[in-house]
């Protein structure tokens, strides 16, 4: 099964033709005595959200590779379309998976790639091989940026949605496998494309990333949970060498680090000047008011925040911190988080003012 999820209904479209041009020229060919034939590419659920006077109804369009089509609506009880989504699909995907070699699921706008891993661990007759976010080129940056909300916008994933559109791009490009970046059909920008691809690759470079508006489709990647679980902790890290270096780009990825106790205090005044114009920020830090915590940091355009996620363990502590932005200079970055350490002088200070305090007291 290959898994499809996308904000934007334009870009969810043109990957999913981009999908079936590829299944279609890669098909089987049967030949025997009497005829030949060509399997057809594949069978294709997607979902959508209808809102009426009685609620939230889920539509399921089934294309059969038949080219038989079937509709089904489905009221939802509540507000959470992915709950809705995930205990429809837990329902109907697994007979059809059985059934099928090739199957495309497309989620509802809004509804994360997470819903179908679930799926597809929960079922053991579905195979997830492929997990795919479809975006926009002239979309995704804004995207990052925003403080909207996706329930502001009426794109609802979930109860009360709060995430922003980055927040759901961020978290679905740590779960997929494949981006497929898609144009307006009324955007005449290609530096947008070029930007985004750019963007991608520093912000994600495990995907396999494809331009839907080439003429020849490209082969997706291969999905593989336990990478994906692991890109989805928070502060996760991964940065390639080439973005590092940032030449002929737009946008570079610089690392600082330490292996220095950072105090809280000094950090909460220089973060601000450390992420500021950074679309994306993610990594951990080693605080002194948390010294057995990992302390992760994660920045999506305008908003920073830290999170405890469990003890150092076998490792030892340190602070790493990748920033991805426009002329991001690391030197400076790398001063800017070495004047909140702590250093030995600092700690035999604090030493000393706690004894004399304990002897005025």
């Amino acid at each position: 099964m290959t898994a499809l999820s996308s904000p934007s209904l334009f870009a969810r479209t043109d990957a999913a033709d981009h999908w079936l041009t590829y299944c279609q020229q890669h098909s089987t060919v049967h030949q025997d005595s009497s005829h030949t034939c060509q399997d057809a590419p594949a069978d294709v659920v997607s979902y959508d959200s209808l809102t009426n006077d009685d609620g939230i109804e889920l539509l399921r369009t089934h294309t059969r590779a038949s080219g038989e089509k079937e509709q089904s609506r489905i009221h939802i009880d509540g507000d959470c379309l992915s709950c809705a989504t995930l205990a429809e699909m837990t329902d109907y995907l697994p007979a059809i998976a059985e059934r099928t070699e090739r199957l495309l699921l497309i989620l509802p706008p809004g509804v994360s790639i997470s819903t179908a891993l679930k799926v597809a661990n929960d079922c053991p007759h579905i195979e997830l091989v492929t997990a795919s976010l479809a975006v926009l080129d002239s979309d995704i940056e804004d995207d990052l940026w925003s403080s909207e909300t996706l329930n502001a916008r009426g794109v609802t994933g979930s109860c009360a949605d709060e995430r922003t559109p980055g927040e759901f791009v961020v978290a679905d490009l740590s779960y997929a496998d494949t981006a497929l970046v898609a144009t307006h059909p009324f955007d005449c920008e290609s530096s947008n494309h070029r930007r985004t691809l750019e963007l991608l690759r520093n912000i994600a470079p495990h995907l396999t990333v494809i331009s839907v508006e080439h003429k020849e489709p490209a082969e997706c990647g291969y999905h593989n949970i336990v990478a994906a679980q692991t890109r989805a902790r928070p502060g996760h890290l991964h940065v390639t060498e080439d973005v590092l270096l940032g030449e002929n780009g737009e946008f570079s990825t610089a690392v600082i680090t330490t292996d220095k106790l950072i105090d809280s205090e000094q950090l909460a005044q220089v973060l601000p000047q450390i992420v500021e114009g950074m679309v994306r920020v993610r990594g951990h830090v080693w605080l002194d008011s948390h010294q057995d915590d990992r302390v992760a940091v994660e920045g999506i355009g305008p908003v920073v925040w830290l999170q405890t996620h469990g003890a150092w363990g076998r490792k030892l502590p340190a602070t790493r911190i990748a920033l991805t932005g426009e002329d991001v200079n690391a030197a400076e970055l790398q001063k800017l988080l070495e004047t909140c350490t702590i250093t030995g002088d600092d700690i035999a200070q604090e030493l000393l003012r706690a004894d004399q305090t304990l002897k005025e007291g």
